[in-house]
């Protein structure tokens, strides 16, 4: 007999519960439209990619105009004499340590 009782209560829902299914809605509304503000538009990867690559592209020619002329200058002097190598009776100095 108190089956029918307990079951009338259960499916009627009381204040609280219907206030808590209300919230938690709510909560999941709220989580699934901010985490649509998190997640980057197609256009601001593209604009990052763009701008990293190009960044990138002028720091490689960059570095290759600068070393590239240095290098070869660097073994010039060396082939020429300018600055002394094996037959240096300091190349074991050098050798250890290249400012000195």
């Amino acid at each position: 007999e108190d089956i029918p009782l307990i079951e009338g209560i259960i499916d009627s829902k009381p204040a609280l519960f219907a206030q808590t299914e209300a919230m938690f809605s709510k909560a999941d509304e709220f989580v699934d439209n901010s985490i649509d503000d998190y997640i980057p538009k197609k256009w601001m990867v593209v604009l990052c990619a763009v701008v990293s690559l190009i960044t990138g592209c002028l720091v490689a020619i960059s570095m290759f105009v600068n070393y590239i002329p240095s290098t070869i200058s660097t073994i010039m002097k060396f082939r020429s004499g300018v600055i002394p190598s094996l037959r240096d009776p300091n190349f074991i100095k050098y050798r250890k340590t290249l400012e000195s």
